[in-house]
């Protein structure tokens, strides 16, 4: 995982209040100044999230929530 990778990690895990994820607003605001296109180069944290595979965007619109993906159990 990258640095801001990483850090998308900790904030998604620590203000998620239920197993449903945190907004893509609340995430813009929480990511404190780190702008997603001078980050990535993409347009948006949707965009950049997206193409992610340890995140699931859940909804669309206004309410689209981000949360984790579920880890494969291993036996």
């Amino acid at each position: 995982r990258s640095e801001l990778d990483r850090k998308l990690v900790k904030v998604v895990m620590s203000h998620a209040t239920t197993d449903q994820g945190v907004t893509l607003i609340d995430l813009g605001h929480l990511m404190k100044g780190a702008t997603v296109k001078a980050q990535t180069g993409k347009s948006s944290w949707r965009a950049y999230l997206k193409e992610c595979p340890h995140f699931e965007l859940v909804g669309d619109g206004p309410n689209t929530r981000v949360r984790l993906k579920p880890q494969p159990s291993t036996p």
